[in-house]
């Protein structure tokens, strides 16, 4: 299993704080999304760490370029959020 970075090295790599679905749940049992953009270009990460997965999506414009959706690679993120 992949151990994630921690938040703090998330926030710096994507260049933006991270947003919680429910502000009033713990992180472990959250939805934390980081969301940048570069001119056209958008990059979303989607990370649940209750479910050990990750959703990473990159667009151009209105157009999807890369969409992964991973399982399994959240273990430890709980504890390093």
């Amino acid at each position: 299993m992949i151990e994630l970075p921690d938040l703090h090295e998330l926030t710096w790599l994507f260049e933006a704080e991270p947003v919680l679905l429910d502000p009033d749940v713990a992180i472990a049992y959250n939805t934390v999304t980081f969301t940048t953009a570069r001119g056209d270009d958008r990059v979303v990460c989607v990370i649940r760490p209750a479910s050990d997965e990750v959703d990473l999506t990159w667009s151009a414009g209105d157009r999807e370029m890369v969409r992964l959706a991973l399982a399994g690679v959240a273990a430890g993120i709980a504890r390093r959020l």
